[in-house]
């Protein structure tokens, strides 16, 4: 509910729900990366889906990405190529064509 935010945090989690980190680490300990890992594969599934999304063709890619939390354009591109295997430009192309 709250990715676009960029500070959502592990602290800024712990804090809303009222528990420790280590507790929420706890809750979150079957997740490979961790809480913040989960926040930002989240993040970046939500941005996937909008370049899915030919309706939502207009919008830059920028746009995309600081809609869901994200401040730096170079670390954005890197952790989706890193999470999809491409930059979010030729992803985005490839959305698009097929």
């Amino acid at each position: 509910e709250h990715l676009a935010d960029p500070r959502l945090s592990v602290d800024a989690l712990a804090l809303a729900l009222n528990c420790s980190r280590r507790q929420l680490y706890n809750a979150f300990s079957e997740e490979p990366d961790g809480v913040a890992g989960y926040i930002q594969r989240r993040r970046l599934e939500a941005c996937k889906a909008v370049f899915d999304d030919r309706r939502q063709a207009h919008r830059s890619i920028t746009d995309v990405a600081l809609s869901f939390g994200f401040q730096n354009m170079a670390h954005f591109s890197r952790v989706f190529r890193a999470h999809l295997g491409l930059p979010p430009s030729d992803y985005r192309r490839g959305a698009l064509a097929a």
